[in-house]
């Protein structure tokens, strides 16, 4: 559905795309994330934009009603503890900021489950994963100001990264998400290659792929994160593939013309 929405977007169909984004953020929640970009890369003009929010709104409220306001509020009140107990107590397998940020203290105190301070680390993991993904948004700003020809492949791969890595909860299967960011990847490297971005696009896909049960007396908490530490190398092959298009870009702008 991410992909059927993005498809959609590119076509030139931004209202069709936001249906989409919303549908699946309904479904799943953490494609949340990429909404405001939808929203925002709809359109040029602000008012396919408020069309676009519009469309949102209305189509939120009737999947509200059409699935009963009490479905949602049972939901709230009774599922959602049992997936955040999930998520604070899990040691493998959620390849995430906010779980390793919480499994790094936790791993201090020596796992044991009534460590009294795992609720604050936990928190704490939260917000280092939404600044995580305010800063990928700002960097898709600052590298997308004052130009026309915006690299939507660059920008949607970023956030779909930066989507699994800033959330609570990304287990081993959630990353077929990053099949369209890897082949955006590879696809630049065939056409720009560079030695850099060539290793460091082979190292993350080579880690993104290591979702193995090992474990060791006291390398369990590092590896157990490999998949984690391959999926922020390939953020940061994208943020340096913008800032790359970036400069190239203002370098045939404000380049002298030589003389004939």
């Amino acid at each position: 559905m991410i992909l059927i929405a993005y498809k959609l977007l590119r076509a030139g169909k931004p209202e069709h795309a936001c249906l989409v984004i919303t549908t699946a953020t309904w479904l799943k929640l953490f494609p949340a994330v990429l909404l405001p970009w939808f929203l925002w890369r709809a359109s040029s003009g602000e008012h396919r934009r408020w069309k676009c929010v519009g469309v949102t709104v209305v189509w939120s409220i009737g999947v509200v009603l059409a699935t009963g306001w009490a479905s949602w509020e049972q939901f709230w009140a009774n599922g959602m503890p049992v997936l955040k107990a999930w998520a604070m107590q899990q040691r493998h397998f959620n390849f995430t900021v906010p779980s390793f940020v919480k499994n790094a203290a936790w791993s201090v105190h020596g796992f044991r489950p009534e460590w009294a301070g795992l609720q604050g680390w936990m928190t704490a993991g939260l917000v280092l994963g939404l600044a995580l993904i305010v800063l990928a948004y700002g960097l898709c700003w600052w590298t997308g100001r004052g130009k026309k020809d915006v690299d939507l492949d660059l920008e949607f791969g970023l956030l779909c990264v930066v989507m699994l890595a800033g959330v609570v909860e990304a287990w081993g299967h959630y990353f077929v998400i990053l099949a369209f960011p890897a082949a955006v990847a590879v696809g630049r490297i065939a056409r720009r290659r560079t030695l850099e971005q060539t290793v460091l696009l082979a190292v993350a896909l080579v880690m993104l792929n290591v979702m193995t049960g090992r474990r060791s007396p006291w390398l369990e908490f590092a590896v157990s994160y490999i998949p984690l530490y391959g999926l922020l190398l390939l953020g940061v092959f994208f943020v340096r593939e913008m800032f790359s298009r970036s400069r190239r870009a203002a370098d045939s702008t404000m380049s002298v013309p030589q003389p004939p």
